[in-house]
């Protein structure tokens, strides 16, 4: 004779609070920092005289 199956217990989730929207954006902009510093080692630095600046200026279309 077959009997029924009694159901398994299903334990409780506990609830995780919900993450701070602060410690989210500061871990955001802690890892941004990190990817821009690793970049300025990677790429070349360029320096350009005030005279170089105002030309671009002066050629940009309007």
């Amino acid at each position: 004779m077959l009997t029924a199956r009694k159901p398994a217990l299903v334990q409780p989730v506990p609830e995780t609070p919900a993450a701070d929207p602060a410690d989210t954006t500061t871990e955001g902009l802690a890892h941004l920092l990190a990817e821009m510093q690793g970049l300025a080692l990677v790429l070349p630095p360029v320096d350009r005289t005030d005279a170089e600046i105002e030309a671009g200026f002066d050629n940009m279309p309007v």
